[in-house]
């Protein structure tokens, strides 16, 4: 049986409800009943509120999977924008097969470099190390800020695309720098030396003028003095004009050496009318009259196309005044790292430091 008070279960003799303590007598049919529907009721609130209880744990876990975390957020915005900036200078914005002196492969122009790629290696030039592009016989001339002229050969219609679109790319920094001297030797024409010869003699004459011109005073200085006065002006002019005159004459020969020296390299090359020389230089001379000169020559081969070579030559017995020399034959090189065998090659087919022959 059931205590009518509260519900609890008792043994069919109990006297008193071990719930509530009241007295408790016989549970008719409603009375228990009433008591079942209260107890479910107890029972369906108490499910009702664990129910509440884990939905908003359930919410609580999916509001936490959904909010991104920061620093992983900017982790991968860093990492998308590392990537997107490699493809960007991976991205080829023009591309052709070209010719680089005796090799050829493919010219590449990216966002930040001009690479050319063959079979004997890859040849990079950073786009911020260029000063100045232009196009020069057909042919794609790129000069670095350190002196370097490549030229690239090929399809001279699209020649005006590439030095457009580079010429676009280059740091205004860079097309403000002074020019590199890219190894031209100065030019030493005969009325810049005839020039600086007068402007020596002007200025010894205008110190003699100046002393002598004082004539009164010389006249009170004692004898000595006077000619000292007189003399060394004249002494330290003639000097001048002395030095000024080597110069003229070394200038002079070292003119004819070079002209000489473009001379003969023009005559052995297939097309000596489009022959185009830079870094022509003399790089030593002996005793005797012996000067080997080095130079870079562009030119057109028997296809038309630019080829670039080295040229190493040595003109001796000069003379300047009928204009004859005599030389050796022209040795060729693809590359500064071969000049110095050539060169030593020249000088001992040469008899380089020994008497010139008489004949």
């Amino acid at each position: 049986m059931y205590c009518k008070n509260c519900g609890q279960e008792l043994s069919a003799d109990a006297k008193f409800c071990t719930g509530c303590g009241k007295t408790v007598g016989k549970i008719d049919s409603e009375a228990k009943s009433a008591v079942s529907e209260r107890a479910e009721e107890n029972r369906t609130s108490f499910e009702t509120i664990e129910e509440h209880k884990s939905k908003n744990a359930e919410i609580k876990n999916d509001e936490t999977q959904e909010r991104p975390d920061c620093a992983s957020t900017e982790q991968e915005q860093a990492a998308r924008s590392v990537e997107a900036e490699h493809t960007t200078s991976e991205k080829i914005l023009l591309t052709t097969t070209a010719g680089y002196g005796f090799k050829t492969g493919t010219l590449n122009l990216y966002n930040d470099r001009l690479e050319f790629v063959c079979s004997q290696g890859t040849f990079t030039y950073p786009i911020n190390k260029i000063k100045k592009v232009r196009k020069s016989f057909g042919c794609l001339e790129v000069t670095t800020l350190d002196g370097k002229t490549p030229s690239f050969g090929y399809d001279g219609d699209i020649v005006d695309q590439w030095v457009a679109k580079i010429i676009r790319m280059i740091p205004e920094e860079n097309l403000n720098m002074p020019s590199v001297n890219d190894g031209e030797p100065a030019s030493t024409s005969n009325a810049d030396v005839s020039q600086q010869i007068s402007s020596i003699k002007q200025v010894g004459g205008e110190k003699i003028k100046e002393v002598v011109g004082n004539y009164k005073n010389l006249q009170k200085l004692p004898k000595l003095k006077r000619f000292l006065y007189i003399t060394i002006p004249i002494i330290i002019a003639t000097i001048i004009v002395f030095i000024g005159m080597v110069k003229f004459d070394e200038a002079t020969s070292d003119g004819f050496y070079i002209q000489a020296a473009k001379q003969v390299v023009s005559e052995n090359l297939r097309s000596p009318s489009t022959a185009q020389f830079s870094d022509v230089e003399i790089v030593d001379k002996d005793e005797y009259g012996r000067a080997v000169i080095t130079m870079t020559v562009d030119a057109q081969n028997g296809f038309g196309a630019y080829i670039r070579n080295n040229y190493a030559v040595i003109i001796y017995d000069v003379n300047t005044s009928e204009n004859t020399f005599r030389y050796i034959y022209p040795r060729s090189y693809s590359s500064d790292s071969f000049e110095k065998s050539v060169v030593s090659n020249l000088k001992e087919n040469a008899n380089w430091g020994e008497p010139l022959d008489s004949d």
